[in-house]
């Protein structure tokens, strides 16, 4: 008895090669045929502008830092974070991995992806509604939000793991290539999580709506979600997360 029509014609072929290339070679093959399949309504021509899209290595860039004094809430140093987009991918949010967490939100059944991300939206304007309130009105919008606003809700609800994950030391488990990098970010975050979201200027209009994206696929969401399913522990437990 299958689970669906579909399924009464699938079968398993084994392929043995003597040659070690080919289970790499196989897979690349099936997986790009399995993605011309998911997504046959969009048009996935190969060209040079769809491989220049991706299938780069996350970057922590970082720049001399200026003359100019530091904003409220940036860390101090030689080297400042230029952006702090990487890090946002990255920082495993125990609140955004459960305000997204499609399981729970979908409660057995099936849910369309629009609807989805619409009633995590709801959920995330509502979560980060306490932040957001004494922000400024006025002025240039600040796209510190993005990344602060899950930092900061995690340091509200989850305070002692917060801790535990912007502890100095944590930046020593990166590669050498990538840990000056990271430092500087992780710094940043540091700092703008003692200083809280009175550092901030007025928050982007579409906050709720990044958020949302983030707490649904975001890799670093994702992952915990993953590793909590698999041991069986709650998002919010500390070895998920190590």
């Amino acid at each position: 008895m299958y689970e669906c029509p579909e399924a009464d014609g699938f079968t398993k072929r084994l392929i043995f090669s003597g040659w070690t290339v080919v289970p790499e070679v196989v897979s690349s093959l099936v997986s790009l045929e399995a993605e011309r399949h998911a997504f046959a309504g969009r048009n996935h021509n190969y060209t040079a502008d769809y491989r220049r899209r991706g299938g780069q290595r996350l970057d922590f860039r970082t720049s001399e830092r200026t003359a100019r004094k530091a904003r409220t809430g940036e860390a101090r140093g030689a080297r400042r974070a230029a952006a702090m987009t990487a890090f946002l991918l990255v920082w495993p949010s125990p609140s955004l991995a459960e305000l997204g967490d499609p399981r729970r939100l979908a409660q057995g059944g099936r849910c369309h992806i629009s609807a989805l991300l619409d009633e995590v939206a709801a959920r995330a304007a509502e979560a980060v509604g306490p932040l957001v309130e004494s922000a400024p009105t006025d002025g240039g919008v600040d796209r510190r939000w993005y990344w602060t606003a899950p930092l900061l809700l995690d340091k509200e609800r989850h305070p002692a793991l917060t801790d535990l994950l912007l502890n100095p030391w944590n930046a020593s488990y990166w590669a050498e290539d990538v840990a000056r990098g990271f430092r500087a970010h992780h710094d940043e975050a540091r700092a703008m999580a003692t200083y809280g979201a009175s550092a901030l200027g007025r928050p982007p209009g579409d906050l709720a709506e990044v958020l949302a994206e983030v707490a649904v696929g975001g890799p670093a969401q994702c992952a915990l979600r993953a590793v909590s399913s698999t041991v069986g522990l709650p998002i919010s437990h500390k070895r998920p997360r190590g």
